[in-house]
């Protein structure tokens, strides 16, 4: 799955990109179609922003190869919505990278690094019981769910995609 993803082929790939060209096909849908990913999910997000096949990427907590994360590789991204914790020590580095690439390149984005938050802040587990292995994991990982930060960030989604995929693609 992840070398499909960074490869753009393979089954994966095939499957995500169809339902992004069958959301482009709807009446209802403006020619642009965002991607977001959490944890890995954001490291494809990242991945998948790379082409020119989406109106904008959301990248939580989640991270790429270094590769993929320089100015060469960056040079045809589309607009980044990032939100990271400053106690992730898997994609702190990661959201520093992206920052700098995207901005000597003038794309736009909002990269974001919440503070005292770890990775997989947005997961809220919950307190029931078929969550309990859950949250020991994400307690004992340093991953606990922020209410703050995750409501911040989607406001900060939300109102990135909302400029980046609203209109017309072919008025914009």
């Amino acid at each position: 799955m992840i070398r499909e993803t960074i490869d753009r082929k393979g089954h994966t790939f095939r499957n995500i990109d169809a339902v992004r060209r069958w959301l482009i096909g709807r009446d209802d849908c403006t020619g642009r179609v965002g991607v977001i990913g959490f944890c890995m999910g954001g490291g494809f997000a990242l991945m998948l922003a790379l082409g020119a096949d989406y109106g904008s990427s959301s990248v939580n907590y989640g991270t790429a190869l270094r590769r993929y994360q320089t100015r060469e590789a960056l040079g045809g991204a589309c607009p980044v919505v990032g939100s990271f914790g400053s106690r992730d020590h898997i994609t702190r580095r990661s959201a520093a990278r992206l920052e700098r690439g995207l901005t000597s390149l003038g794309i736009d984005h909002d990269i974001r690094v919440y503070p005292r938050v770890g990775h997989g802040f947005m997961n809220d587990h919950g307190s029931g019981r078929s969550h309990a292995f859950l949250t020991v994991m994400a307690r004992v990982s340093g991953a606990a769910y922020d209410e703050a930060a995750t409501m911040d960030a989607r406001r900060r989604i939300v109102t990135f995609f909302d400029r980046h995929l609203k209109g017309r693609a072919d008025t914009a």
